[in-house]
């Protein structure tokens, strides 16, 4: 599939191909505590809890906080609704509260 898609596209960035392939425009990538990514779409912001398929380790979060272990994955790129690090994080800490937006 990936072959077929930089015959299409043959601009495309490694991560341009991966969302075209599993058909995530947006959001972030994430990896489990044993490194296998995961997406969380739409905002990207942790919002339920689930299983890693390749380790069945708890992946996800609530609050827009992924879980302990859990963690951006910036080596892919960053692909975000916003920024992950910068306003998820001043969420986390308390800086922002989402009540007040």
């Amino acid at each position: 599939m990936l072959e077929e898609l930089r015959k299409k596209y043959p601009d495309l960035t490694f991560m341009e191909e991966i969302m075209r392939a599993t058909n995530i425009d947006k959001g972030h990538w994430n990896k489990c505590p044993n490194g296998h990514y995961y997406a969380i779409g739409d905002c990207g912001g942790a919002n339920q809890i689930s299983r890693c398929p390749d380790c069945h380790a708890q992946i996800g979060g609530s609050n827009h906080q992924l879980l302990a272990g859990n963690s951006f994955a910036s080596e892919l790129g960053g692909v975000n609704a916003w920024d992950p690090i910068g306003f998820n994080q001043r969420v986390a800490r308390g800086e922002i509260n989402l009540n007040d937006i």
